[in-house]
């Protein structure tokens, strides 16, 4: 990034923490790994997904069974299983449903189950419900269960239905799906119509009550006791306790009857379902959607979706195979693609003293996040190139930095009349600005300090470096609470306090960042890869204290940020380190970040404590820090050996 022919910033990461919650029609891209026939994966058809008690991921494709443990994709039972259209899973068993009939894979061994004459359906992917020893089959003709005897390892069966209700209820011998609820009742698309089951009594949903009359091949009962339907033209919600469904059918959903779309419920309650054109995530009053613009590949036909015990998402897809959605529900990320002038990220704030909209700064401009819209649209300013900071006027506005130290005033998304040139800047360039809390407007080009007491009104200064050192060069700044301003330079950190400079800290191979957090602690890096402490910061003569963190060896630092809790926050080359105050953490691609190349003071805490990152190819948002080094339950194998 810009630090490596520059030396000195690139700060970038910006966007709508808060505000994103409230534009449900606003999207980020998918970070997205595919699973192969390089991985083992021999069949790219998918039609079902499914994670046993155990952890691992199962995948049934046209031709054959998949069990994914997190480092290696093997088929399982070649010869006895080829087209898998459904699984279920429930308390250690897996069950299957396959042109050569309905099976039960458990203690790693596959046993059939049903007898051969049964009819069963080929296009039906919930063709399964399943709970502890129990598990229900959509046959030809009605219902059947299957129940476990855990003594003799044998099963039986039994029809759901008499003979006698399936006459008197044709419906329920004519079903496109099964849905087992929490109080024990089994939903079914029944004939044209949704029908629930429950104590031989039978419920019936049609016209009259808001259901269409089609097949409703995927049933949903979601956390809050609503339940979803899918078909292949539409989308219903049934509310706790009322009486008729609801159409949530989203408006790009244009109906495609040769497929059939799953429907899940991620782990914070959002309901997803798919479409011809990719996946539809349901926010509370309209849908996102999700397709080629976002990162899916292909055509976008999603056949199965699977939420795991840690709150991930993998998508099963006709003829692309299997994708895991990296840090699905922990990160969120943008590119050019979603409205943003470049998806080189360079700098973000917040307007309104912090409280208003969100402005970029990027590789071609500033953006401004449009909230009634939910996208980002371009400022228009003289300047259309690099845009590397943004700092708060004091008044509810920003100053927005460019490479050449020219800042143009902007509020609201609009750019304001009176620029302000630093001198020098457009040979000197721009390193970094600083608003202090006297009101001051600091700026650091190559080799200057100034300060305007005001910024737009009234002259710059230009402020000599410490006694003995006035030609020292600046790279970063930033302010404690007692209002010390400190400076990281290529001979060390520089205090300055009342307009007068106190004692240095030397550093041999100097400091190209510094951080200072909310209760007076000071930490500085350079880019080789060393961090430091201040100790006593307030005092006379404070010192440094070398941290010790293996994970940075190797790695150059190009951004640092001391966060609302204390904790450090590092930006290299590699990815993103984190470190708490005992442990350190790296966070990269692997878990949801952007791009490991992150750029030059491209670290931003939001007002709700997210975590923003700018990189080369585009910006994350880690949604919730707190959680990075949260005490993990024993993790399922899949997702451990997925880490």
């Amino acid at each position: 990034m810009r630090n490596a022919w520059s030396r000195a910033m690139v700060r970038g990461a910006w966007l709508l923490a808060s505000i994103l919650g409230s534009s449900a029609g606003f999207c980020e891209q998918m970070n997205l790994r595919e699973f192969g026939q390089p991985d083992g994966l021999g069949n790219l058809a998918l039609n079902a997904l499914q994670q046993d008690a155990q952890g691992f991921l199962w995948a049934g494709t046209e031709n054959g069974l998949y069990r994914h443990d997190g480092q290696r994709i093997e088929r399982v039972a070649t010869q006895e299983l080829r087209r898998v259209a459904a699984l279920a899973s429930g308390g250690g068993h897996l069950w299957i449903l396959s042109d050569t009939g309905t099976w039960w894979w458990h203690d790693g061994r596959l046993e059939r189950v049903l007898p051969r004459t049964a009819k069963l359906p080929q296009d039906v992917p919930m063709a399964i419900a399943a709970r502890g020893d129990e598990a229900w089959f959509v046959t030809v003709g009605g219902l059947q269960h299957v129940v476990v005897d855990r003594q003799t390892d044998s099963w039986s069966s039994s029809p759901v239905m008499t003979a006698e209700q399936l006459a008197r209820h044709p419906e329920m011998g004519r079903l496109a799906s099964v849905m087992l609820a929490r109080d024990g009742a089994l939903w079914a698309g029944c004939g044209d119509a949704i029908c629930r089951w429950h104590r031989g009594e039978l419920k019936r949903w049609d016209a009259r009550s808001g259901v269409a009359r089609q097949q409703w091949h995927a049933l949903l009962e979601a956390s809050d006791g609503s339940v979803w339907a899918r078909s292949t033209q539409a989308t219903l919600q049934l509310s706790a306790g009322a009486e008729g469904f609801v159409d949530r059918t989203a408006p790009s959903d244009r109906g495609d009857p040769m497929h059939r779309y799953p429907l899940v419920e991620d782990a914070a309650h959002r309901i997803l379902t798919a479409s011809q054109l990719g996946v539809l995530r349901w926010q509370g009053q309209q849908w996102q959607s999700f397709g080629k613009r976002q990162g899916l590949p292909g055509d976008g036909r999603v056949h199965a979706l699977l939420s795991d015990r840690e709150g991930g998402l993998w998508l099963g897809l006709r003829g692309t195979g299997l994708l895991q959605w990296r840090g699905y529900g922990r990160w969120e990320s943008w590119t050019d693609a979603d409205g943003l002038p470049s998806s080189v990220v360079w700098t973000m704030q917040r307007d309104g003293e912090g409280r208003g909209a969100l402005h970029v700064g990027t590789g071609r401009g500033l953006a401004a996040f449009d909230a009634a819209q939910g996208v980002f649209r371009q400022v228009p300013l003289p300047h259309a190139g690099d845009l590397f900071g943004l700092v708060p006027d004091g008044q509810g506005g920003l100053w927005a930095a460019t490479d050449v130290a020219t800042f143009h005033h902007v509020r609201d998304g609009r750019g304001l009349p009176g620029p302000i040139t630093t001198p020098g800047g457009t040979e000197d360039g721009f390193l970094w600005a600083l608003a202090s809390k006297d009101g001051a407007l600091w700026v650091i080009t190559a080799g200057k300090l100034h300060r305007w007491p005001e910024a737009g009104r009234g002259p710059v200064q230009a402020v000599p470096g410490p006694p003995g050192n006035a030609q020292e060069h600046f790279y970063d700044a930033c302010e404690t609470p007692d209002g010390t301003l400190w400076l990281a330079g290529a001979r060390g950190l520089a205090r300055r306090r009342a307009g007068q400079w106190l004692s240095s800290l030397a550093v041999e191979d100097g400091v190209t960042y510094v951080a200072c957090g909310e209760d007076g602690t000071v930490v500085a890096a350079s880019e080789a890869g060393q961090a430091w402490r201040v100790r006593t910061p307030g005092a006379a003569k404070p010192s440094l204290e070398s941290l010790d963190a293996p994970v940075l060896k190797g790695r150059m630092i190009v951004s640092l940020l001391i966060d609302s809790r204390g904790w450090l926050w590092l930006g290299t080359d590699a990815g993103l380190v984190v470190h708490d105050g005992t442990h350190w953490k790296l966070l990269d691609r692997s878990q949801g970040l952007a791009w490991n190349d992150t750029s030059g003071h491209a670290l931003y805490e939001d007002g709700d404590r997210s975590m923003w990152i700018g990189t080369s190819r585009g910006l994350s948002r880690l949604i919730d820090p707190s959680q990075v080094f949260a005490t993990a339950l024993p993790r399922p194998v899949l997702m451990s050996a997925t880490r």
